[in-house]
This record gives C-alpha cells, sequence and structure tokens, in this order.
C-alpha cells in the first residue's frame, strides 16, 4: 500500500518587533477601528535542521511598503483581526472567518488566478488582543490548507519516496536550477531537463504545454515542479505544499490519478548549495467531476489549519512582554499610553510629537517650579532644565512636590539639581537638567570684584534661553523676572509667567516683538481665496526690536523693579499662599502652552477671553493672555492685557539697549533702581500724575469750602424756639 504524503505543520514565529509596531499602530493610527488589517509574514528555504516549518511575523509585518524580501526568504500574505477588548477576543467568530480564508483560496484556485500566481495560495489570517496597559498579548495563527481527498478516501501518495534532489540532478543542474530561483523567487514554478541534460525553469502557468507524463517513476524525470519548502523535516515537505496539490489537480484534470515529480526546493545558507533539496514522485488521487467543482460557489474541499499553543491544545497563545522590556521603556510606553488614548475619540489631532521636542526652560525649582514641572511630565514634555540657587529647607516638601525630607538634611541639597534627579527619578525617559544660578536683578548693586561672576551667570542664562523652546518664570520676586523678560523679549522666546498671592494666582503669556510681513505668505493668501478671515497676527513675523504683540508681567506697573527682598519680616521672606493656588496656576499655564502649540498662529494668537472667541482658536481650547485666578470664590478672569510703550522690560527702548549695549547696559540697571525709570520715561509720567494728583486735591478742597458756606446759609430759614 502506497503511503500518504504527510506535511510538517507550519507554526507562527512572532518576533518582538512586531508586539512593538502593532502597539504603535493601534495607539496612533487605529485606535478603535477593528476593522481587518492587512498583513505579511515570511518563510524560510534557508534549511536548519531540527526548528519547525515556520511563518515569522515582525515588524515589517505590518507595514504597507513592505521590503523586498532578503535572499532565502518568501513572503505571504495574511489578514489580521484585533480586538478592542478581550471579551471581544473571546467572542470572535473564528469559524466565520477560517471559512471566508478558505473561499479566497479557492476562488483563487478555481479562476486559474493561482496558476498565474502561486503566491496566492498562501493565504493566512491572525486574530488578537493588545493589553497595552500590561504588555500581554493574546493570539491566535491560522494558516488554512485544503485537503485534497478523493470521494472514495484516497489522498495524495508517494509514487516515490523522498530523496535528496542529488539523485537525480548533478552538481551542475543544480547550480543552475539555484542560479535561476535567485532571480525567479516563484513559490512555485517548473523545472525542465532536456535531451542533453540542461536545466531551465518555467513560470507554473507553462505547465500545460510543457507536462509530459510520467509512468516509470524509475526513469530520470524530464519535467518537475518545484515549490520553495520552508520545511526542515528530512523526508516531509511543508504544509505548504497542500494548497498546491489542489491548485494543480483543478487546473490540471489529466493528473487525477497520476504521477508527478516534484522538487521541495531548500537551501544550505552556509555552503550555499541546494544539497537539502528533496525530490520525490507523488500520485494524484482519481478526483470525479473536477469541471463540476470548478462551477461551485463554495470550497468543495474541508480544510484546516489552526495553529496549537505550545502544549498542542487548539487554543490562543499568550505573551507576556513586560518581562523582557526594559523598566524604562515600560514606563515610557505607559505614560505615552494614556496621552494616545486621548486621540482616539477626544482630540484625533492631538501632536504629542510636538510636545515631546518642545524644551522647558524653568526659572525657579520652587513651589511653581515643582508643580509646573510635573504638569509638563503629566502632558509628555520630555526636555525640562531648571534653574535655581536655593538649597531645599524644612518647610519646603509639603508644598514643593518634588522634594523630601531627606533632601533638607545638612543644610539642604541644591533645589535645581535636586529637582531635576527626582524628575528623572519619577520619569527615567525625561531629559532634565539642573542648573545653580543666581539670577541679577534690578535695584541689586554689582560689586565691582563680583561682576565677572555676574556677566558669567548672564551669559549662561543667555544661553540657556537660546538652547530652549518656552521659558516659564516662576520666582518668588518681580525684580528676579525681569532679566529673563528683557533677554527672551529681545530673542523671541515665549513666556509663560506665573505668580502667587494669599488667595490668588496669575498665569501670563508675554508677548513677543512682531512687525507685519512686507509679503504675504502662502497660508494667507489661500485664506483670502477662501473668504476667511486674515487678522493682523496671521502677518506677524518676529522682529528684535518690533511692537509686542501682548503685554508682559511689567506692563502695568509704573515704578522700576527694585529691591523687595531687603528689610523684609518673616511671612514676607516666604510663601504665604493658600495651597490650593500653586496647583491650579501651574496646571492652567501649561493647559495654556499645550493650547498654543495647537494653535495655527502659536503664539501669535489672539488673546481670548471669556466675552470672545475667535475663529480661529487652539484645537483644545482658549489661549488667553492673562489668567487671574481666585480662591476663595472659585473664579477666575480671562484678561487680553496690552503692551505699554513705557514698559520697564518689553518697551524697545529697553530691549534695544540691551541689544546694543549688552551687559554694560544691565550693569547700570543693576547699580541705579532710578535708571530704567528715566530711560523709559516713567518718571515724567510720575511727575505728570503727581501734578494731576495735587491739582485734583486743590479742586477737591474748594469744592468743600463752598459747601459749608452753603450750610450756614440754609440756617438762615429755620426759626429757633
Amino acid at each position: 500500500m502506497s503511503q500518504i504524503v504527510k506535511f510538517q505543520n507550519l507554526s507562527s514565529f512572532v518576533e518582538p518587533s512586531y508586539w512593538y509596531k502593532l502597539t504603535k499602530f493601534k495607539l496612533g493610527e487605529w485606535k478603535l477601528d477593528d476593522s481587518p488589517k492587512p498583513m505579511t509574514g515570511i518563510y524560510k528555504t534557508g534549511y536548519t535542521k531540527g526548528l519547525p516549518s515556520q511563518i515569522i511575523i515582525s515588524g515589517d509585518s505590518l507595514n504597507e511598503n513592505t521590503k523586498e524580501p532578503l535572499p532565502l526568504t518568501y513572503r505571504v500574505n495574511g489578514t489580521l483581526y484585533n480586538s478592542n477588548t478581550l471579551t471581544q477576543f473571546k467572542k470572535m467568530d473564528r469559524k466565520a472567518i477560517f471559512k471566508s480564508t478558505v473561499e479566497k483560496i479557492w476562488k483563487n484556485i478555481a479562476s486559474g488566478e493561482a496558476i498565474k500566481n502561486p503566491d496566492l495560495l498562501s493565504e493566512f489570517f491572525s486574530t488578537s488582543f493588545a493589553n497595552l496597559k500590561k504588555y500581554i498579548f493574546y493570539y491566535w495563527f491560522s494558516f488554512p490548507a485544503l485537503i485534497l481527498k478523493a470521494s472514495n478516501g484516497s489522498q495524495v501518495t508517494y509514487a516515490k519516496p523522498s530523496a535528496s534532489l542529488s539523485t537525480v540532478l548533478n552538481e551542475t543542474q543544480m547550480g543552475k536550477l539555484r542560479e535561476e530561483q535567485t532571480k525567479r523567487k516563484a513559490s512555485a514554478f517548473i523545472v525542465i531537463i532536456d535531451k542533453e541534460g540542461n536545466l531551465a525553469t518555467a513560470p507554473l502557468a507553462d505547465f500545460e504545454k510543457l507536462y509530459v507524463e510520467t509512468e516509470n517513476v524509475e526513469e530520470k524525470p524530464q519535467m518537475f515542479v518545484a515549490f520553495t519548502d520552508p520545511s526542515s523535516h528530512s523526508k516531509a515537505p511543508s504544509w505548504l505544499i497542500r494548497n498546491l496539490f489542489v491548485n494543480l489537480i483543478v487546473n490540471f484534470p489529466q493528473l487525477s490519478g497520476k504521477n508527478l515529480p516534484m522538487i521541495a526546493y531548500r537551501e544550505d545558507p552556509v555552503k550555499q548549495s541546494l544539497e537539502p533539496s528533496l525530490c520525490f514522485t507523488v500520485k494524484f488521487p482519481v478526483i470525479d467531476n473536477i469541471e463540476q467543482l470548478i462551477s461551485s460557489d463554495k470550497c468543495p474541499f474541508k480544510a484546516t489549519g489552526w495553529e496549537k499553543d505550545k502544549k498542542g491544545k487548539l487554543r490562543p497563545r499568550v505573551v507576556d512582554l513586560s518581562a523582557s522590556m526594559s523598566p524604562n521603556k515600560l514606563a515610557e510606553s505607559s505614560v505615552d499610553l494614556n496621552l494616545q488614548l486621548m486621540r482616539w475619540r477626544v482630540i484625533p489631532s492631538l501632536d504629542l510629537e510636538k510636545m515631546k521636542s518642545t524644551k522647558c526652560l524653568l526659572f525657579g525649582a520652587g513651589t511653581l517650579g515643582c508643580a509646573v514641572s510635573r504638569a509638563l511630565l503629566a502632558w509628555g514634555f520630555r526636555h525640562i532644565t531648571l534653574i535655581d540657587n536655593g538649597n531645599v529647607s524644612f518647610s519646603n516638601p509639603v508644598r514643593q512636590w518634588l522634594y523630601d525630607f531627606e533632601d533638607c538634611l545638612e543644610g539642604g541639597k541644591k533645589k535645581a539639581t535636586t529637582a531635576a534627579a527626582k524628575l528623572k527619578k519619577i520619569f527615567p525617559s525625561a531629559i532634565t537638567k539642573g542648573e545653580v544660578l543666581t539670577i541679577p536683578m534690578p535695584g541689586h548693586p554689582a560689586p565691582e570684584k563680583a561682576l565677572p561672576e555676574i556677566e558669567k551667570a548672564i551669559t549662561r542664562i543667555e544661553e540657556l534661553v537660546d538652547e530652549h523652546d518656552v521659558i516659564f518664570l516662576l520666582t518668588d520676586s518681580r525684580e528676579s523676572r525681569w532679566l529673563p523678560t528683557v533677554i527672551c523679549g529681545a530673542k523671541g522666546k515665549p513666556i509663560l509667567n506665573l505668580a502667587l498671592g494669599f488667595d490668588g494666582y496669575v498665569v501670563i503669556r508675554h508677548g513677543l516683538p512682531v512687525k507685519k510681513m512686507e509679503k504675504e505668505p502662502e497660508h494667507v493668501i489661500e485664506r483670502r481665496k477662501q473668504k476667511k478671515i486674515v487678522t493682523d497676527e496671521d502677518l506677524w513675523e518676529f522682529d528684535p526690536i518690533g511692537k509686542m504683540s501682548h503685554g508682559c508681567y511689567f506692563c502695568n506697573d509704573i515704578i522700576a523693579p527694585t529691591d523687595s527682598l531687603t528689610d523684609r519680616s518673616l511671612d514676607m521672606q516666604c510663601t504665604v499662599t493658600k495651597p490650593a493656588c500653586s496647583p491650579l496656576c501651574a496646571a492652567q499655564a501649561v493647559e495654556i502652552l499645550v493650547n498654543i502649540l495647537h494653535h495655527p498662529l502659536g503664539w501669535y494668537a489672539k488673546a481670548d477671553t471669556k466675552k470672545t472667541s475667535h475663529s480661529r482658536q487652539s484645537k483644545l481650547g482658549l489661549c488667553p493672555h492673562t489668567i487671574r485666578g481666585f480662591i476663595s470664590n472659585f473664579d477666575s478672569m480671562l484678561i487680553d492685557g496690552k503692551s505699554f510703550e513705557k514698559c520697564t522690560a518689553c518697551s524697545e527702548i529697553v530691549r534695544k539697549a540691551y541689544l546694543e549695549k549688552g551687559f554694560e547696559f544691565l550693569k547700570l540697571v543693576f547699580n541705579d533702581p532710578q535708571y530704567l525709570e528715566k530711560l523709559t520715561g516713567l518718571d515724567l509720567l510720575q511727575k505728570q500724575t503727581l501734578e494731576l494728583i495735587e491739582d485734583w486735591d486743590i479742586d477737591e478742597d474748594e469744592k468743600t469750602e463752598k459747601k459749608e458756606i452753603n450750610k450756614d446759609d440754609d440756617l438762615d430759614d429755620f426759626t429757633f424756639i
């Protein structure tokens, strides 16, 4: 009795890169879309003894533009059915999916398409669920194969058992076969040997005209059907040949009950030879009514192909990548997860990469510095630098969340470096840095011997401003905010200025120096064509000494910043504020930053208020200029703060003096509290204001005297009894 042809089962080999790519697509592109997705796998003809016959699923399997397969590898097409929940994965109708895949293979066979392109025979699919919180993946692959069985139960048998290819081909012929297939890269093809022993290959579609019936199996055949074989079994071909059997007998009925020599094409990757290849002759069963089978809409053959788990049971496999991923990578992926989920339903246009790449410089690592830096991490900002010269004291940890009791011992650690280290500890992927610097301030005289150190500090501050994209002013005095305001104004760096009071807080988005563009940009021309509103902000561009787009922290002052730190009582030395002020203030400042980054005009966006919301809003909400919050009545005001032409920090004359004179200008400001008022003309404004007040007082006195006289006259109308 002839031996039935047996096959080495196919199994999936899923590389970790596939799960990382699936995670990326699920979070960033597919979101809640659970429709079928195309995928690919590859198998190798590079024979490795002891390994199973595998379809390799890698990070490239989900790419639409899959690269050309490497030598010794062949691509197979598949479909991914990825569920949104574990329950959905468990209840998935896999029988229906399996049936539809079998029908697809059958349609390609019955139509003759699989003869033209044998790759269509190797269709597979995968069902899966990705638990992206725990990085546990559930999956089940299927490699459907049609079972060729006659009505009497007979199957494909060996007419001549497997033997080494070298028993029928000589070394020259095998070398030629390898050379031909390297060019052809076909999964199934024809091998012909003429009477002179010359070898050639042809596509499977040429079978009809090249077929030579093999009656005597002992004679050396003149024609073979070859197929690329990932099997590592010394005798058995791989699972993939099963669909090829059906394809051949359905499209070439003359094979019914006949013999066919075949080559299992395998290569030795080390020796670069076909030594592992097999040659055998099969006998097809007698299949009746083939024409009637072809006309059937449904596949007339039974099919099999579900992958078993490692215990040999028909059930899904589970892979837990949490152990193989580094803790840092897990932390980064988990932090990104919450933000990426926002894009699924709420904010599809959320630009996470923009926030990741934005570099934030924080002046101050105290109450506000700690709160702002944590809020930045929560939104996915990675680059945070803190400037501070103070030490952690025992009163700090309860209000400044990045410090603990240990940081206060032995005089206290430096806040800047400690805060940077703590942020890194909270989120290892954060790129943090602490700079211990003293900020030179107006009204704080600079001794001659200290000038080199002061100039060095200013140079470093300027360098840091240049290196970052957004500046936060979070210091605990007015005058410490002046120098960064001047530097940023001159360099066109945006500032978010935060300040706390006992019962409230303020967040101010500083303006930028701008001028009107000489030529309208393309996007403005396009807006005009579409009859959309074009505002002044659409035509702004940076100009170091141009007008300010909005006011700054100092624009409401009519006195210059000066020494407010000397001779302060204890309550003035500490930040006496309700605990709620700091987190609310910090959170709203970071929200403004995120909204601005998603606004089409960026930092040139109009200042939104509660009464005015502009047609070109950020995709996330309003972009106010100033928020004044009040804790006692749980209220806030949105204010559009205008720039002040005599501002001691952002006015044109101050920026121009800084740009032209540099450190010499700054020395004058540090040493003379009145210098800025004289420079900007505030001293004259103060004088005019005082004169106006005096005139007002005189007028009021005269009115009061007249009223008194009138009162005396009124007494004449009374009669005394």
